[in-house]
């Protein structure tokens, strides 16, 4: 081999290589995205592929991990809005409608359409929900024809809701009565330029990919190729603040409810716990007391106010001595615990939003 062919090799092998695993990448997103709500975007979103998908899904805390131990093939279905499935009647003959707002606790990563928080809802009542977690959120409640009499505002432990949704509520007010065009929510049709996005974004995602399975394998030489079970407690947060971080919930709460009722829109607001809040003491993990304690203070807070919620964290510590309620690997709650959360709920106030 003389030089000119050797380095037309050197250059040529690589791209040649990458040109496969695009392929395959293309031909099977689904093996390749840790989440779902990873994989919609790219591939869904664009009208790409159906709208229904089956995937397996390993979440998101092992990946500097080169083998996912815990994995789980979902059946992953939107809309034609793109948002996750729960059992919305479009034609507004079943009341109430509620209208559930969250991120991907509630979505139900990691999770069959089955399983999700809102599918297990949808087995407790005889109501129309809608789940616009992820996707549209807030401008749902713009649309031309659907109405809604009720609202669950639901967080992360980690988050806020001051942050999510105070935060918007000066364009909310200003702009709430004027609706948007029903084919502005539509998934858009496949196109050219459609298509185009697609193979960019994809290109992108998997450079990413390919980078940190490269990371992984090198990692694992001195850690190990699976990740350990308490992985997932790595992944912690701490509130600086958990007093004023109560009162400026608080103050969040009061002002949704009170916009809210003026449009006679029924509101709840649901807190989903942390891994570490449930799981935390069982690895001996330390945890100050204000971030642990958080839930417990903002549901009496919350019942003190004649805000609508209920204590989630002693539901699911209650449950865990049931079973696991978490992924393995992932800051999201299992089948298990979505079903349990929406067992206390029946027994909650919230349980009045789903009733006319």
């Amino acid at each position: 081999m003389n030089a000119k062919q050797f380095l037309s090799l050197f250059f040529l092998l690589p791209l040649a290589l990458y040109a496969l695993v695009y392929s395959l990448y293309i031909a099977h997103p689904q093996h390749f995205h840790f989440r779902s709500w990873e994989f919609l975007p790219i591939f869904i979103f664009n009208g790409e592929l159906d709208r229904s998908q089956i995937m397996p899904e390993s979440g998101d805390s092992a990946r500097e991990y080169l083998i996912q131990r815990y994995t789980q093939t979902n059946h992953i279905s939107v809309n034609e809005y793109g948002n996750r499935v729960a059992c919305f009647d479009k034609n507004q003959q079943i009341k109430p409608a509620v209208l559930l707002f969250g991120d991907s606790q509630m979505f139900g990563s990691g999770t069959d359409d089955s399983q999700t928080f809102p599918a297990q809802l949808c087995k407790n009542y005889h109501a129309s929900i809608y789940n616009a977690a992820r996707n549209h959120d807030l401008d749902l409640l713009r649309h031309p024809t659907y109405h809604f009499n009720a609202i669950l505002f639901s967080i992360t432990e980690r988050d806020d809701f001051s942050t999510s949704y105070c935060s918007k509520l000066d364009e909310i007010e200003a702009h709430y009565d004027e609706k948007l065009p029903e084919q502005s929510f539509y998934i858009p049709k496949a196109t050219f330029k459609q298509n185009w996005l697609m193979l960019r974004h994809g290109h992108k995602f998997l450079m990413g990919y390919l980078r940190n399975r490269i990371k992984a394998l090198f990692y694992g030489i001195n850690h190990g190729f699976i990740a350990p079970d308490n992985q997932i407690i790595k992944f912690t947060h701490q509130r600086q603040d958990a007093d004023g971080d109560i009162e400026r919930e608080t103050a969040c709460a009061k002002r949704l409810v009170n916009f809210f009722h003026q449009k006679h829109i029924n509101v709840g607001f649901l807190y989903f716990p942390a891994h570490q809040t449930l799981y935390g003491k069982d690895y001996h993990l330390s945890i100050d007391e204000g971030t642990y304690t958080f839930i417990d203070k903002i549901s009496a807070r919350f019942k003190q106010e004649g805000l609508l919620t209920f204590n989630s964290k002693q539901c699911l510590l209650d449950a865990k001595a049931k079973g696991l309620v978490y992924q393995m690997h992932d800051t999201h709650l299992n089948g298990f615990g979505y079903y349990h959360l929406a067992e206390c709920l029946k027994h909650s106030p919230l349980d009045t939003l789903f009733h006319e």
